[in-house]
């Protein structure tokens, strides 16, 4: 242990015993102290009672003992607490107490001042040695045992001594001591001495009722009598006096008095009369040198009801707690059938108590010495006030009348805020519902009626009660209802509403009524024609940014063309500067806006089963473009241009608008290509809306069949609308062929003879003729004809929808073909343009840096760019029409154009060793653009390869994730089923869910069976299938929670990522396309490019382009590319 630890604990140890030391002294000091104080009141009773004590020696005695006091206060208490022993002393006191310390811990605290200051070179490890010892030896003795004084014993025995004596003065002279007491307390005041006489006064000590008088009388008797009397008293803080009249004839002595004035030698009366007395007062009489005792008169009230207390027990089915008003105020609100219990206070006991009401009815209160209570049941409102008498007859002054205000139970409210409005119903006929409740005190009953329309001449209603906690006031009630039960089919509808009830079993039970909403199974037109106008609003929003964006390009470059002719920066150029910024975050913000809007139009398009695998792809690529539309060029730009602003600075801000024209220049591109690639994608998602547009009539119409074959005769016109219905549809579908053509003509396709055969086939078809005739027999309740009309145009739809889809694919395959084809000639004019280059590289190369005839290469450069420049443009054109051209390609061939310029500059300056530069970065651009749409190329090709083997699968996982979620949504809400108790679904439900769940099952094991050969996707399917066997198994066993529920979410989880995957084309790692990356580079001391074009680098490329699995048409094209350039690389 450190010393000064140990030099620390023998201080702490040291101070304590001289606080216990001090405590000792202190104590005793208390102790004489008091024993003074108790010696000194026995002696001034004694005196007080032998003696006649002038104001002289009562104020020397009170001196000399304050003095005493004052002393022992100082010497006994102060002193030691000022003169606290050191810890050398208490050292020397402890080893006075242990000899066996020998002097160490003294030792110890005067050698540790040495081991910091140590002029006599004292050995440190002597002091350490002398304090380690003094602290072990000091850890073993009893330091307070170093003090042993017998002073506080003697201290206690003087206290004893003198308080015994002082105890038996007070215990048999009490009176004596008390006026001792008295008289030294006021030492300077005169004491009378033994009078002759004495006063009795009557009636000392009474009680008169409030606004009564008051007769005092003044009894003097003995010898030697005053002739005045005069009395005093006190109403509040102030005293005051008056003479008492003295009587001639002394009459009415009280029994008391009588007694007293027998033996006396003379008797004088004064009376004196208080009048109306409204308080409680003091008063005493003084005659001659003898004062009375003073007395107190207590004015006593008629009896009152104080501190009213209110306590309400509310009706059983509010559920609330009793409450308890003790605000002394009896006014009553309560609900309607609440007992209040009245409490209130007496003044006085009294003998009868009522309450007694506005009509004048009454009741007994119940009377408990100074308390009274009633309880009453809150019926009505009205009035009442308290009456109570006492024993003489008086009743309570001016009673209060207490309002009684009833409360009656409020309505519930019910409202829907599930989905809160009209809705469309999807293909699952089946949504969420939710719906808070709210009453004051609960509710007893909730129901939702609800309506089916399935024509206007064909509806039922019908109702489903919930079971809930009906003791919650405030709540949500969710579920999911299925309707896919109630027949409806597109145009029906189903209108439906909540009704609630209270729980007020007073009044009876309240009740109300939500909202009426309406839901709706949309027709097949409807299912898309919202998502077609949004996407017609978003191309008119492009073209205006598209606008826009011209107009800032524009306004950039003048504002530009300004600053150069300025030198400062006018005022009114940058607030057009500042304005020009504005109005460019606002276009970005708003292309920001429709990226978001339409990725929600994608995902509603999915979800109504509007898109094929091959278009959620493009899509997908479409998305990216929509988000790269603002480029980090431009937001760069924009941060420069408006830190220029901010300092003011000229050179930057020119500089900073030349980078704003640029970047506007490209989001202008941007813009562009992305209105050209909306509307094309237009077409494409047109013919898909088309498709299942007809694949619905396909089927309404066959359920029409169906329904037709199965009803009676009587039966069949109920089923004329919805037969009606289907031929308003395919019109319809021949109305949208024509807005195709119009937009095929707008797009210069029209021409295209796979999209007219498209057109072709729908236009042709009479189908909706047939459905006439059919609607005609079914009113006229002919069933044979109204059958054979209805097969007739099932079959004509049948054949319609198979040419559709058959010339929809020709027409896909077609525009791939076509695309395809430009991206390949690209190809061949890049490597063209490439092998040109290099070649022109090869022949400066060997010249002098200087060389003169490095001017004669300039045109060929030329050439070269103006080609590169064409190349550029026809790949923008090309970009316009294929998603999957990246918008790196045209910054690759921005590079190329620009590096070909500044090669011209400098072959005219005759800068060999520059030009060289340039013309290698222009060669690695051209390379990398030829990979860029090399890739590009590969993900159509991939696209239209995977879309095409992927296509079924992903339709029947869609369809099978569609079930598991509806599935899902019913086991949910089973555990809460309207009808059933919570958690406790019915047997009978639980085995339909099981069904279902078998059935989808069975749907995962097909498509094992049908994609076996493919190892992934099998892998992923059989855990699906195991996932869902233990379901089936808890739902049959009816042990259905959380478990099962969280692996249900599993399962759907699942199978949405399976569609996701195909949507993604990530479904295979051989197919995975990597991310491309920047490469940050300096240009080199010397042009070495085989520093840049590794051979190493290409092989690692060829190999893996080679292993992605390319159409055939593109391999050999593509091994000829990199061979070239590893054969050229090791030439070099």
């Amino acid at each position: 242990m450190p010393d000064d630890k140990r030099i620390a604990l023998i201080t702490s140890r040291l101070k304590r015993l001289g606080g216990y030391i001090l405590g000792k002294r202190i104590l005793y000091g208390f102790l004489l102290l008091l024993s003074l104080f108790l010696a000194a009141s026995f002696l001034a009773a004694l005196s007080h009672a032998l003696f006649y004590l002038p104001t002289w020696y009562r104020t020397a005695f009170v001196s000399i003992v304050m003095a005493a006091g004052l002393g022992f206060f100082l010497w006994f208490i102060v002193w030691p607490i000022i003169r606290k022993p050191s810890n050398e002393e208490l050292a020397l006191l402890v080893e006075k107490r242990y000899p066996d310390l020998k002097n160490r811990m003294i030792g110890a605290l005067q050698l540790e001042r040495k081991l910091l200051n140590n002029k006599e070179n004292y050995s440190p490890a002597l002091i350490e040695q002398c304090i380690q010892q003094a602290e072990e030896l000091s850890n073993k003795i009893e330091f307070k045992k170093s003090y042993q004084s017998s002073k506080v014993s003697n201290g206690f025995r003087y206290l004893g001594v003198t308080l015994i004596f002082t105890f038996a003065f007070w215990f048999f002279s009490p009176g004596i001591f008390n006026s001792s007491m008295e008289v030294f307390s006021n030492p300077l005041k005169e004491i009378p001495r033994v009078l002759t006489y004495d006063l009795q006064v009557s009636p000392q000590n009474a009680d008169v009722l409030k606004f009564d008088d008051l007769e005092i009388d003044a009894f003097i008797f003995g010898s030697k009598l005053p002739d005045n009397a005069r009395i005093h008293w006190k109403f509040a803080e102030e005293w005051r006096s008056d003479d008492i009249e003295r009587q001639d004839v002394i009459e009415n002595i009280p029994e008391i008095q009588a007694g007293m004035l027998v033996d006396a030698s003379d008797t004088s009366l004064f009376k004196y009369d208080f009048k109306e007395i409204r308080h409680d007062f003091q008063y005493y009489v003084e005659a001659g040198d003898r004062v009375s005792d003073i007395y107190n008169v207590r004015v006593v009230d008629k009896p009152r009801i104080n501190n009213i207390k209110l306590t309400y027990y509310y009706p059983k089915y509010t559920g609330l707690a009793p409450v308890v008003l003790d605000e002394n105020d009896g006014t009553i609100q309560a609900l309607k059938g609440t007992v209040v219990k009245i409490e209130g206070e007496l003044n006085k006991p009294v003998v009868e108590g009522k309450i007694i009401y506005e009509d004048d009815e009454s009741d007994e209160l119940q009377i408990e010495g100074n308390r009274l209570e009633k309880n009453l049941k809150i019926m009505g409102s009205g009035s009442y006030h308290l009456e109570v008498t006492d024993n003489i007859g008086h009743s309570n002054p001016d009673p209060i009348e207490y309002k009684i205000y009833m409360t009656e139970d409020s309505y519930p409210s019910v409202e829907v805020v599930r989905p809160g409005n009209n809705i469309d119903l999807d293909d699952y006929l089946a949504f969420d519902l939710a719906a808070t409740l709210s009453d004051d005190y609960g509710f007893s009953r909730l129901v939702l009626h609800y309506t089916v329309h399935l024509s206007p001449m064909e509806a039922s209603s019908d109702s489903i009660e919930f079971k809930f906690d009906k003791s919650k006031a405030d709540q949500l009630i969710e579920f999911y209802w299925d309707l896919s039960n109630k027949g409806l089919y597109p145009g029906s509808f189903v209108d439906y509403y909540f009704e609630v009830w209270d729980n007020d079993n007073i009044s009876g039970p309240k009740s109300a009524v939500s909202r009426t909403y309406t839901a709706r199974h949309p027709t097949i037109e409807e299912m898309f024609v919202d998502i077609e106008e949004a996407r017609e609003d978003m191309i008119f929003e492009m073209v205006e940014a598209f606008r826009q964006e011209m107009e800032l390009q524009e306004r950039a470059k003048e504002l530009r063309e300004d600053l150069q002719f300025q030198d400062e920066t006018e005022w009114e150029t940058q607030k057009d500067i500042e304005k020009m910024h504005q109005e460019q975050e606002k276009v970005m913000n708003s292309l920001e806006k429709m990226a978001e809007q339409f990725d929600k139009l994608n995902q509603e398009a999915k979800k109504n089963d509007l898109l094929t695998l091959e278009m959620i792809q493009k899509l997908n690529e479409l998305q990216k473009l929509f988000d790269e539309v603002a480029t980090e060029e431009m937001k760069e730009a924009m941060k420069k241009l408006q830190e220029a602003l901010e300092n003011m600075d000229k050179n930057e801000l020119e500089q900073a608008m030349k980078d704003f024209e640029m970047s506007t220049e490209e989001m202008i591109q941007n813009i562009e290509r992305s209105i050209a690639q909306l509307k094309r994608f237009q077409i494409e998602q047109k013919m898909q809306a088309m498709i299942a547009m007809a694949e619905k009539i396909l089927e309404n119409q066959d359920a029409v069949n169906e329904k037709a074959e199965q009803s009676e005769e009587s039966e069949l016109p109920n089923l004329k609308s919805r037969e009606d219905q289907n031929e308003s549809d395919t019109k319809q579908l021949k109305k949208e062929a024509s807005k195709l053509r119009e937009m095929l003509e707008e797009n210069k396709l029209e021409m295209e003879p796979n999209a007219g055969a498209f057109c072709q086939s729908v236009e042709n078809t009479d189908a909706d003729t047939d459905m006439n005739e059919m609607s005609e027999s079914l009113q006229n309740q002919q069933k044979p004809q109204a059958m054979q009309s209805g097969q007739t145009a099932s079959a004509k739809i049948e054949d319609m929808l198979s040419q559709m889809k058959d010339a929809q694919a020709r027409f896909n395959n077609q525009m791939s073909a076509e695309m395809a084809q430009r991206m390949r000639e690209a190809i061949d004019d890049l490597l063209y343009l490439s092998d040109e280059q290099e070649a022109l590289y090869n022949e400066i190369l060997p010249l002098n840096p200087r060389s003169q005839m490095l001017p004669e290469y300039a045109q060929k450069q030329q050439d070269l760019k103006s080609e590169a420049e064409r190349l550029r443009q026809e790949l923008q054109e090309v970009a316009k029409q294929s998603v999957f051209i990246q918008n790196a390609l045209d910054q690759f061939m921005k590079g190329v154009c620009n590096s070909m310029g500044s090669s011209i500059s400098s072959l005219t300056d005759k800068n060999g060793r520059a030009a060289a530069n340039y013309q290698s970065d222009g060669i690695y651009s051209l390379n990398q653009s030829a990979q860029t749409l090399i890739e590009s190329l590969n993900s159509q090709s991939q696209c239209n390869s995977s879309c095409s083997n992927n296509q079924s699968m992903f339709q029947k996982m869609n369809k099978l994730s569609k079930g598991q979620q509806k599935v899902n949504k019913q086991t949910q809400s089973m555990c809460n089923n309207p009808g059933q108790k919570p958690g406790k679904p019915s047997e009978d439900a639980m085995r339909r869910l099981a069904a279902q769940q078998q059935g989808l099952r069975q749907g995962i094991n097909e498509m094992i069976d049908e994609f076996g050969d493919r190892k992934d996707v099998t892998g992923r399917l059989d855990k699906m299938a195991e996932e869902m066997k233990k379901v089936i198994e808890a739902l049959e066993s009816g042990d259905v929670g959380s478990p099962t529920l969280e692996r249900q979410k599993r399962i759907h989880s699942r199978m949405l990522d399976f569609q996701l995957s195909l949507e993604r084309r990530d479904y295979s790692e051989k197919r995975r396309a990597d991310t491309g990356e920047d490469v940050v580079r300096k240009s080199p001391a010397e042009l070495e490019l085989e520093k840049r074009m590794q051979e190493s680098a290409y092989r690692a490329k060829l190999e893996k382009f080679l292993d992605e699995a390319y159409p055939p048409e593109y391999e050999s094209l593509i091994k000829d590319y990199y061979k070239a350039l590893i054969n050229n690389n090791q030439d070099k």
